[in-house]
């Protein structure tokens, strides 16, 4: 809790590029050459203004940073901007890109976020369109500007081209990374699993496997977890068995982000006070059903585990457990698949 209260989310920066797990330039390399300048460390000594807490929340992790910036080249007057940041945004609109300065990833921030669009995915959406660029798939007859890692004016000008709609490409791109691919090609450059783009914590299945059955990525990692090859079965059971805590604590209100602290005898403590007699094995059978009702309305809206597919990229870079294999992904699908229909028709053990 103080860690995030200090340095917020963004501490996750040095801790990936430690393990060769952050991903840069649309995840062709796992080292970010421009992490220096964009450390917790450093972004807090001079940018952070203020920090603020979600409702109810004493901790304060969410990192109010400002971006100063000229009327015009010539110009003696400024403006300043307040705009949150953390290790997602830093990864996506940063790192991804392989912008070298934080004015430039300010500055396509400020831009992003004025306009509303989701960091993650602009920034998926982003690096397949400088790969696209770059190997001839798109010309700047579609782009409007060149199109580069590093270069912030392209990214200036296509995230108004997206939002614009001013070309048949920014049109196909406003509605992802993986749309834009399926009809302009170049699939190999997609970030994204079942249309979601990755928060960067590459920390391994679990990551890549909450994507693709529409769990939440991880968002803070502490510490990180250890360089072992998970067993398929129990990394699937101890996935689902998170995702359940989570359909708990996201139904009191309680951040993922210090899941942690709120562990279910804590839990069970606090709601007695309240008049709520449930005790930890009570709460856990609670978030079970919860997670049931939340996959059964995934199925129904088209979740099909089998037909999930992921880019072979994500598969050549490393991740906090080092490189993963694709065979032992796809084994760990099948057994989610099988497992979630078993549920449905015979019911869950509870331990």
């Amino acid at each position: 809790m103080p860690l995030l209260h200090s340095l917020g989310t963004a501490v996750n920066l040095e801790k990936m590029q430690s393990l060769m797990a952050l991903p840069s330039r649309n995840s062709l390399l796992s080292r970010f050459d421009g992490l220096p300048s964009f450390t917790a460390q450093s972004l807090g000594e001079k940018h952070l203004v203020r920090q603020l807490s979600c409702t109810g929340c004493p901790i304060g992790c969410i990192h109010v940073g400002h971006y100063r910036r000229m009327f015009g080249s010539d110009s003696m007057e400024y403006e300043e901007s307040h705009l949150p940041y953390d290790f997602a945004t830093v990864y996506a609109l940063g790192s991804q890109l392989g912008l070298q300065t934080p004015d430039d990833f300010w500055a396509l921030w400020e831009k992003v976020s004025g306009y509303g669009l989701d960091p993650l995915a602009s920034g998926a959406a982003l690096g397949w369109l400088t790969e696209a660029f770059e190997q001839g798939l798109v010309t700047e007859k579609e782009t409007g500007s060149p199109v580069a890692f590093g270069y912030v004016e392209g990214y200036l000008h296509a995230v108004d081209g997206l939002v614009g709609g001013e070309t048949p490409l920014y049109r196909d791109l406003a509605l992802g990374a993986t749309a834009a691919a399926d009809r302009w090609g170049g699939r190999d450059y997609v970030t994204e699993i079942n249309r979601r783009a990755t928060t960067g914590l590459h920390t391994g299945y679990d990551s890549f496997l909450s994507l693709a059955l529409g769990f939440p990525q991880p968002e803070f990692v502490h510490p990180l977890p250890t360089r072992s090859n998970p067993e398929p079965n129990r990394m699937v059971s101890n996935l689902i068995a998170e995702q359940a805590g989570n359909c708990l604590n996201n139904s009191l209100g309680l951040c993922r982000l210090i899941h942690q602290v709120y562990d279910l005898q804590t839990v069970s403590r606090a709601l007695k006070t309240l008049g709520y007699k449930l005790s930890p094995r009570q709460l856990k059978i609670k978030s079970y059903d919860l997670y049931h009702l939340q996959q059964g309305l995934n199925r129904r809206m088209g979740l099909d585990p089998a037909r999930v597919t992921v880019p072979s990229r994500l598969f050549s870079i490393p991740t906090a457990q080092g490189l993963l294999e694709q065979n032992r992904f796809a084994e760990m699908l099948d057994i989610f698949a099988k497992q979630s229909w078993g549920t449905e028709k015979e019911g869950m053990s509870f331990g």
